[in-house]
């Protein structure tokens, strides 16, 4: 019974105030892409899933290592050493979405989906992603959203799985040239 109680915890972390992206939706939106894609997710993905967000303060660079403290207070007791250190690399995987077992590879594809929305949809996202971020002046946030733009349009690729890879790859890097383009002429999207 005391695993089942962590979910309320979970649930308190992801809707605290000032969490406009990175909140309860994002994890099941997650879970309802896998779904939608009849992607069948192994516990480990499952819960790295649920914990990977959890404790996240923006321009803060532990957060992930602090999401897994945070899992392994709510669940770890329970979780075998094998199971832990499996659900501990995916987690610590999103931080820079590479993947450190082959199981982070779904779960980084998950994380990213959104960057392939329909660019009304994207343009939402990023301005979740801003309100987040409301203690940065528009310059700096600017800065930020170029440093993240120009590392993701440079990767040879940004999603592990076929499907991902050859469904939403062109898509998702349209979109992250289109919001590129308008911060190069000064404008946020």
């Amino acid at each position: 019974m005391d695993n089942i109680l962590y979910i309320k915890d979970v649930i308190r972390e992801y809707n605290k105030p000032g969490r406009h992206y990175h909140n309860f939706d994002h994890i099941l939106f997650m879970y309802l892409e896998a779904e939608q894609r009849s992607i069948s997710l192994t516990d480990e993905q499952f819960l790295a899933i649920m914990f990977h967000d959890v404790i996240y303060v923006p321009g803060k660079e532990d957060n992930e290592v602090r999401s897994v403290e945070f899992m392994r207070m709510c669940i770890g007791g329970s979780l075998s050493q094998e199971y832990d250190e499996i659900i501990t690399d995916i987690i610590l995987s999103t931080k820079h979405h590479e993947p450190l077992h082959y199981q982070a590879q779904v779960v980084i594809d998950l994380d990213l989906i959104n960057l392939a929305s329909s660019w009304k949809v994207y343009k939402e996202i990023v301005q979740k992603d801003r309100w987040e971020h409301h203690n940065l002046s528009d310059e700096e946030f600017k800065e930020r959203r170029k440093k993240f733009l120009e590392k993701y349009i440079a990767k040879e690729k940004l999603f592990y799985s076929e499907f991902f890879s050859d469904n939403v790859e062109l898509k998702a890097k349209r979109n992250l040239k289109m919001e590129l383009e308008q911060i190069k002429k000064g404008r946020l999207i």
